[in-house]
């Protein structure tokens, strides 16, 4: 543990996710950046980031296989995809403001590492790993049902597809307070084989574009567009 004010962020952080460490020093492990661990030194999260990587992926086949009983291996394993891919972890540590307790070094946290989904969902990943390690494999399994039930319920809605427009507004409002805007900036073709070219902007900058048949496929092209860009920025 580093110090006292250290260890009430952990504490803190602890009863957001409703799990008590044992060993506090995994948690604290789990939520070390390697950008700290070069400037300070320490361990950093990278190898609890490769077992919470294998653990997520095991008990989402778990849970899918049981709850989607129906189901061919190919649906399972697309929205597998989908809910254990870095959006959606990155969605998931947002939720729970896993980037207020990160440690970093100060280049990462100048340059807006905190914020960065890369970063988020690899931290994610580590904590799951770090609850396995502490706990068991239920108190691990609870955690991830809980964290990722709704997203799955939300990927089968959408056709098994990743709902960016969602994801894009829960990022834009949970991390700048403001609600992304669409405009569409050109129309093309007859009546009726209209083709639509839409702009997301966060705070006034242009973060997206995309087209489609209908303005709606055209926000949804333009939400990917951006998150894709958001996260290209983590490298």
């Amino acid at each position: 543990m580093k110090d006292s004010s250290r260890e009430k962020k952990l504490i803190q952080f602890q009863k957001k996710i409703n799990y008590f460490f044992k060993t506090p020093n995994l948690l604290d492990c789990a939520l070390t950046h390697k950008s700290f661990v070069n400037e300070v030194g320490g361990t950093e999260n990278e190898k609890l980031e490769f077992l919470g990587d294998a653990i997520i992926g095991m008990l989402i086949s778990e849970y899918l296989y049981t709850r989607f009983p129906d189901y061919p291996e190919g649906k399972l394993s697309t929205i597998k995809a989908v809910v254990v891919s870095r959006p959606t972890l990155a969605g998931r540590a947002i939720k729970i403001e896993l980037g207020k307790y990160l440690l970093l070094g100060r280049g990462e946290e100048t340059s807006g590492g905190r914020k960065r989904p890369s970063i988020l969902a690899d931290a994610f990943e580590a904590v799951v790993a770090a609850i396995y390690l502490d706990g068991n494999l239920e108190q691990c399994r609870s955690f991830v049902v809980k964290q990722l039930e709704d997203e799955i319920g939300k990927v089968s809605h959408n056709g098994f597809g990743r709902d960016y427009k969602g994801m894009l507004q829960e990022y834009a409002q949970s991390e700048y307070g403001f609600i992304p805007d669409y405009h569409v900036i050109s129309t093309e073709g007859p009546e009726h084989e209209k083709s639509f070219e839409v702009t997301v902007s966060l705070k006034g900058i242009v973060w997206g574009r995309g087209r489609g048949t209908s303005k709606k496929e055209a926000e949804k092209a333009a939400a990917q567009n951006a998150w894709e860009y958001i996260l290209g920025e983590g490298g």
